[in-house]
């Protein structure tokens, strides 16, 4: 049997099978719709969802006018040896409410100037840039009801005065509302950059059940914010002069959460049933510090002071709240490959056969 690491997305199963789906690969041959993110847009109508093969070469970035779905096969899929989708800035124009992307490797997602785009779904990517997630921003712009979920954020680079998670706001003071952050994994960069995680929050924004490694001496949210509910996460802090999670967290209420200092102790977090400078307890770590690794195992023993804490009555952290945290990225609610065989030659002549075998799992392991 010769195995081969074929570049394939997602099978499409009879059941998944229906009008309005287009495919993209940009490796040569591969008889998807689409060599390019771009053309497969042009071809698409409001509503169409888009598949996006995996590929060691990025698709590079795009603007979207349109409401569609974008879906790749997971950050870290085991079929392709770990190889993604890659894209790099997702530009939100008008017209882009209601889309979704999931199952990606992104640089960014934001708003351009002066735009609107609403009830946006960022799930199970991994991001690995600064300034992640930037809302609408401009006069009378607006970006409400987002929901961003199951994602990684790594800080990779420095940015001065930047902001991972930044709603923004309109030029005549307009707020993006009803934002909700939960169950990501974000992780601040090392060495100290003056990047910040959250930005411009306000009294309409729930962020719970992350964790939130915070490596540097900078504050955890810029002066911007105004507002917002922090319940169920975990933040696990390294540097030792860093003694505050809510620095500059104007009229954050904070209730469930849970506080670690890897090398000191923390201040107090106000509010209700936290619990302060206890050590998370997870199941498997690399090292001492919870870097994030695929390898790592970020569920919490059930001796944890964290389990069951949440105010949910689950465990604080990125398991909690019932969510099905995906390590890898994959999409919540597909099917996906484990391994694809070939078990006979791989080069046949024209109206030849080729026996293959795929291994697979449903829809929600």
């Amino acid at each position: 049997m010769k195995k081969l690491n074929l570049t394939l997305v997602l099978l499409l199963i009879s059941a998944l099978s229906y009008a309005g789906i287009i495919t993209v690969d940009n490796h040569t041959g591969s008889g998807a719709n689409y060599s390019t993110i771009s053309s497969a847009i042009s071809a698409a109508t409001n509503g169409d969802t888009i598949y996006i093969q995996p590929s060691t070469s990025s698709y590079g970035g795009f603007t979207l006018n349109k409401g569609l779905v974008f879906i790749g096969a997971g950050h870290k899929p085991e079929f392709t040896g770990g190889v993604g989708a890659i894209i790099t800035v997702i530009s939100l124009a008008n017209g882009s409410s209601n889309s979704q992307f999931i199952g990606l490797t992104i640089d960014q997602i934001k708003c351009n100037v002066w735009q609107t785009s609403h009830n946006i779904l960022i799930r199970n990517n991994l991001f690995l840039k600064y300034q992640a997630i930037k809302g609408a921003f401009g006069d009378a712009s607006e970006s409400n009801d987002w929901i961003i979920e199951g994602n990684v954020f790594i800080e990779k680079i420095g940015c001065g005065s930047c902001v991972i998670i930044d709603l923004q706001t309109g030029a005549t003071g307009v707020t993006n509302s009803n934002w909700i952050i939960r169950n990501n994994f974000i992780q601040s960069k090392g060495s100290q950059n003056n990047t910040v995680i959250f930005g411009n929050l306000n009294a309409s924004t729930v962020v719970e059940n992350n964790i939130i490694l915070h490596r540097n001496t900078n504050a955890i949210f810029d002066s911007d914010v105004v507002g917002g509910e922090f319940r169920n996460n975990i933040f696990w802090v390294t540097q030792a002069s860093f003694t505050d999670v809510s620095l500059d967290a104007n009229n954050v209420v904070f209730s469930n959460n849970l506080t670690y200092h890897a090398n000191g102790s923390l201040i107090a977090l106000s509010g209700d049933n936290n619990v302060d400078n206890s050590d998370p307890e997870f199941t498997l770590l690399d090292s001492s510090d919870p870097i994030w690794n695929y390898l790592n195992d970020y569920q919490l023993i059930s001796t944890s002071s964290g389990a069951d804490a949440g105010e949910d009555g689950t465990d604080v952290g990125i398991y909690g709240g019932g969510y099905q945290f995906r390590m890898e990225g994959y999409p919540q609610n597909f099917p996906r490959f484990i391994d694809f065989d070939v078990l006979s030659n791989t080069v046949v002549p024209p109206g030849g056969t080729i026996e293959i075998s795929i291994n697979a799992t449903r829809a929600g392991l």
